[in-house]
């Protein structure tokens, strides 16, 4: 049924076959973006706590000094 809907709305079979190819390359783009997200908010995440602990650090050595 999928294939004969897609054979009704392209003209010829290597359109639904680059139709398909599209597709894939575009669920992979996507696949790689949500990497890259999921990538990203770790290293901020990361990046947070040890400027929180710097700054921790920091106020310490601070409050030591007074």
């Amino acid at each position: 049924m999928h294939v004969l809907l897609f054979s009704l709305w392209c003209e010829h079979p290597l359109h639904f076959l680059i139709l398909s190819l599209e597709f894939i390359r575009f669920t992979y783009n996507i696949f790689l973006l949500w990497q890259d997200v999921t990538n990203l908010r770790r290293d901020i995440n990361l990046t947070k706590h040890v400027m929180q602990a710097d700054y921790e650090s920091k106020l310490q050595e601070k409050s030591l000094e007074l």
